[in-house]
């Protein structure tokens, strides 16, 4: 048998994928106290919450966003979800480099400053009112494409899943519509053990019980 045909015999489990929401420490209290990562449209809702404190998308990206739509909705109305640790745009935040999809702001940030957010397929799936979205690219770009059915997403994240150089899931992303539970988290992410304490107590605190783990290769510029 050659390679070419054990590589499509591999099983592909696409609903153990694991999803990756980057953002600034100084937002995830708010983030704790709504019990919630909200897509930018509700964090813009002055019903719902206040806007977050520290912005990561660029003043272009987000308008975009807000322009671009999937379906009848536009990309803003949902969260968005990197599907790798090593994704391009938060290299660009670890390494400290301009980027055009980031606040310029971020280049004099550390990346010790910031938490990733972790779920999976199964848990957004499970959450039933939820829309999940793949996108093969930068949901701002013009020739991203998206699925948005079941089935072509699940499509999608298999060609990802069967990609042996690893470059697919670098750009791309899952985008989840409205907003995300901090239960559906199964992990969240921090740079240090002080940080990782620090977390675990803010958690705690709002009766929330999500594990926090310090895993410093997520965080180390590349």
């Amino acid at each position: 048998m050659n390679r070419g045909s054990k590589k499509q015999g591999k099983p592909v489990r696409v609903d153990q994928q694991r999803l990756f929401h980057v953002t600034h420490v100084r937002n995830l209290p708010s983030i704790i106290a709504s019990g919630s990562i909200l897509c930018d449209d509700l964090l813009h809702d002055d019903d719902r919450a206040e806007t977050a404190e520290v912005l990561l998308s660029s003043d272009e990206n987000r308008a975009a966003r807000r322009r671009i739509t999937i379906e009848d909705t536009t990309v803003s109305a949902y969260v968005p979800f990197f599907l790798s640790p090593d994704a391009s745009v938060w290299g660009s935040i670890r390494s400290r480099e301009p980027n055009v999809r980031l606040n310029p702001d971020l280049v004099r940030s550390s990346p010790n400053d910031y938490v990733m957010l972790v779920a999976t397929v199964a848990s957004i799936r499970a959450l039933d009112t939820t829309d999940l979205v793949i996108a093969d690219g930068d949901a701002a770009a013009g020739l991203t494409r998206f699925a948005s059915e079941p089935d072509q997403a699940e499509r999608m994240l298999s060609r990802f899943a069967l990609d042996d150089s690893g470059e697919l899931k670098l750009v791309a992303e899952a985008l989840v519509r409205g907003e995300v539970p901090v239960s559906a988290l199964s992990i969240i992410g921090v740079a240090s053990i002080k940080q990782r304490e620090r977390v675990k107590q803010q958690l705690a605190d709002a009766g929330l019980n999500t594990k926090v783990a310090a895993h410093q290769p997520w965080f180390a510029p590349q």
